[in-house]
Formats: structure tokens, sequence, C-alpha cells
């Protein structure tokens, strides 16, 4: 028998889009495989058409997230992987789709090596898996990995991920529940700060569905720039990372710029993030502390404040 591989999807009223992944999972050349559909609150017919999946397959499997867990697709993924009993594990996307042979593929590339995770590419389609778009990411394969995916040099999406169970049962914690944008990001850096090494496949496996209703390019600007600027601190303040000066000076320079265009942009999170990033920071003078949250005033009531705003550095 074949080892077990666990699909774990979260999903949130896409009940129009989700048959046509799980078809794409039950046309699968590899057959071991068990598919844990987490349900984030539906409020469409999404019960009705799992009722039909599991009946046509008993591979697949219906879940709600528990009411005590936090709303959102990061919860759903690690509620399942909670829930998973595969050797090998896959987080996909209720909108996305596999080509026939993904589970087979990367399977196969990860049982021939000691890698922690295999990962393949990604092409982007609107309607139709005819309407290919293009490569999601151009380049995934780095001398420097950790580097690399932090300056977004290389790059891959989450369902492009086959992992070996006991590399995810070493970490520390998965999805981060906070973060509701940059997730995969924050999550892949913590990875490669931990596991460089991983085995990068040249196929497209993943088909990634662009549309309106997705998240990647609907989501509110302000809170989306919020989220990507929490990630990049998230990482910056993990104490359990290890990364050189060249990390730690991108870091704190894409944090500052990123406070700065929250303060120019009046965001309502500028003060989240005055709380967090520049009043915790050992390496800014009081005077520093001081002008930010002045620039902070000056830009909220009456839209300038430049030559404050000048004076905030490291």
């Amino acid at each position: 028998m074949q080892p077990l591989i666990s699909i774990i999807i979260p999903t949130f009223n896409r009940a129009h889009l989700l048959g046509e992944t799980l078809d794409s999972i039950i046309s699968q050349t590899y057959t071991d495989w068990e598919c844990l559909v987490i349900d984030d609150g539906s409020t469409d017919n999404t019960g009705e058409l799992m009722e039909f999946y599991q009946n046509l397959d008993s591979r697949i499997i219906y879940y709600k997230r528990p009411k005590n867990r936090k709303k959102g697709a990061n919860a759903c993924r690690n509620y399942g992987f909670e829930r998973c009993k595969g050797e090998y594990v896959n987080w996909f996307d209720d909108d996305d789709l596999m080509h026939p042979k993904k589970l087979e593929v990367q399977k196969v590339a990860l049982s021939e090596s000691d890698f922690p995770f295999c990962v393949c590419k990604a092409v982007t389609f609107k309607n139709s898996r005819k309407n290919i778009e293009g490569l999601r990411f151009m380049r995934q394969n780095s001398a420097t990995p950790f580097q690399d995916y932090l300056e977004m040099n290389i790059g891959w999406m989450t369902p492009s991920v086959l992992w070996r169970k006991k590399t995810l049962e070493n970490l520390k914690y998965l999805f981060d529940e906070d973060l509701r944008a940059a997730q995969e990001w924050e999550f892949h850096s913590r990875v490669l700060a931990q596991y460089p090494n991983y085995h990068s496949l040249e196929e497209s496996l993943d088909f990634i569905r662009k549309h309106n209703q997705s998240i990647t390019y609907q989501e509110n600007e302000k809170e989306r720039s919020w989220h990507y600027f929490l990630a990049r601190l998230k990482i910056y303040r993990n104490k359990n990372l290890k990364y050189g000066v060249q990390a730690d000076n991108f870091l704190k320079k894409y944090l500052l710029n990123s406070f700065k265009k929250l303060i120019r942009s009046r965001s309502p999170y500028v003060f989240n993030a005055f709380v967090k990033f520049i009043i915790p920071e050992n390496r800014m003078t009081f005077s520093i502390k001081f002008y930010a949250f002045l620039s902070i005033i000056s830009y909220r009531i009456i839209g300038k404040g430049n030559n404050i705003h000048q004076k905030i550095r490291f």
C-alpha cells in the first residue's frame, strides 16, 4: 500500500468553484489520498455540495471549523492538519485545480530523496484551464533561499508544496491565525530558516484561478498593506529565527518604509504599527519615536508633515 497523502482545503462560500477543485483531486493518478475540506462558516450550498462528494468518494471528508477556533483560512488549515492522517500533506485552495499527475510526481520526488518538502511550479488562469496567463512565480530556486524568499526573488504558492508530515510536526506552529494576508510568505519564511534545502520541480502542476472573488486580487488595499507589514514584523521579531545582517537590513528597511507609507496614507492601522514596531524598537532613540508619533498626528490632522516624517530612521 502506498503512503497516504492528506489534502487539506479551507473553504468559504465557494460551492460554485469547489466542485471543480474536488474533481481535479478525484482525477489524480495517485490514488492513496484523503481530502479534508474545512468549512469556515459558509452560507451558500457548500454543505449540500459536500454531501454529494462524500457520497461520491469516501476519501473526501467534510468538517466545519469548530466555533471555538478563530475564523479564517489559516485556522482551517491548522485544524485540518490536526485531523489528517497522511504521511504527506498538501494544503490546497478551494478555487484552484491540480494537474492529474501532481500528487504522483511530487510524492515520487520526496520518496526518492531526504528533502523535507517538494515545490512545483504553478500557472494562473481565468475561467478555464484553457485560458492560461503564465507562471505565478518565475523562480523557486536559489543558493540563498531564505534571503531570496524574504525579498520575493523566489516564491511559490501554498498549494504547490507537498510536505513530509514529520517536517511540519517539528515546527513550533503552522499558519499564523492573526494574518489575513502574507500568511504564506510568513509561514514559508519560517520554514526556510529551519529547512533551507528542498526539492524543486520545473513542472507546472497547479492551476491557480484568478477571478474577482479571489482574496489575493481583491483584498482591501489598506488592510492588505497592514498584514504585509505585520507579517514582516513577525519574522523580524521572531527570536527563534537565526538570520544574518543582510536579512536584518532588508527587514528593517521594509518595515521603516512601510511604516512611513502607513503614515502618509493615513491608514487606520498606523497606530497599531506604532505600538507594535516603533515603541518596542530598541535601535531607535526616544527622539525618533517622538518624531514618529508627531508625524502620525500631523498627517492625520492636516495631511502633511514631511519635515518630521524624514526624521524617522534607524
